[in-house]
């Protein structure tokens, strides 16, 4: 029996992750270039965050990447440390998360906005 895990992931799978890691990062610098990182909402109309909340919710966005992108290093790392890399994306989850909440706060409560 083969176990699923990450070695099995497909090149375009990793393709889109990597793209999408790229995106995230690219998107969060120009909203920190402009000062108003904009996150849309399903039910709503979304949030923009400025200041401080930006820089924050920009952390979130590097947590996010690393995680769509670390899938590289477990996938062509030939010694199997699969734990390690479990660990990791489980670190950067609970981190960007966090971090998302965070900002969704300073941003709502208007801490650390910058000329909004």
């Amino acid at each position: 029996m083969v176990a699923a895990g990450p070695k099995l992931i497909s090149p375009g799978e990793r393709l889109r992750h990597s793209l999408l890691a790229l995106g995230l990062l690219t998107y969060g610098a120009v909203g920190l270039y402009y000062d108003d990182i904009y996150v849309p909402g399903k039910r709503s109309k979304g949030l923009h965050f400025h200041g401080t909340a930006a820089w924050i919710m920009f952390g979130a966005f590097v947590c996010a990447s690393l995680n769509l992108a670390f899938i590289f290093g477990d996938h062509y790392d030939p010694k199997g440390a699969d734990r390690y890399y479990h660990v990791f994306a489980r670190a950067t989850q609970v981190v960007g998360w966090c971090l998302f909440a965070v900002a969704v706060v300073c941003q709502v409560a208007s801490i650390g906005t910058s000329r909004w």
